[in-house]
């Protein structure tokens, strides 16, 4: 099957199921509903690029759906993605022990040194704009209680 068409069937699909997310979401509260009709819209948007884009810029002009996974896949290193796993495993792990922001500042970090990152200001100030960001959206706006552990 060509890749072009099964983008555009694929985005029918998901604007198919928008839909019935987006009418799920006029029955709830203005409040509750405001994040979820957001990830909505964005999700539309992308469809709706995938379903009106001819080709990708990534593959080229490449129409054959085997070539693209062969494209994507050719460069893969088995021992690095099962070693970026185990980190995940461990993340989960540490979260129950530590806490969700600790482990998060603690899984950020050794992700990003072992991913190449070597710039001091990166590796300390992604982290903490993560952290703020994600405590200010899930703590004080939405109240959803995050996993608290020994440090935080």
């Amino acid at each position: 099957m060509e890749l072009e068409k099964l983008n555009r069937i694929t985005s029918i699909i998901l604007l198919g199921i928008i839909a019935y997310l987006s009418y799920l979401t006029l029955k709830w509260p203005f409040g509750v509903a405001i994040l979820p009709r957001l990830f909505l819209f964005i999700m539309t948007a992308c469809c709706i690029l995938i379903f009106f884009k001819n080709y990708s810029s990534l593959f080229g002009k490449v129409k054959d759906i085997k070539k693209v996974g062969k494209l994507v896949f050719q460069d893969i290193n088995i021992s690095r993605l099962f070693l970026i796993v185990l980190l995940i495993v461990g993340y989960i792990y540490l979260m129950e022990l530590l806490g969700f922001y600790s482990s998060t500042i603690i899984f950020l970090e050794i992700s990003f040194i072992y991913l190449g990152e070597r710039k001091l200001l990166t590796l300390l100030i992604i982290p903490l704009i993560l952290i703020t960001f994600i405590y200010l959206i899930f703590t004080l706006w939405l109240y959803v209680p995050l996993p608290e552990g020994i440090l935080l």
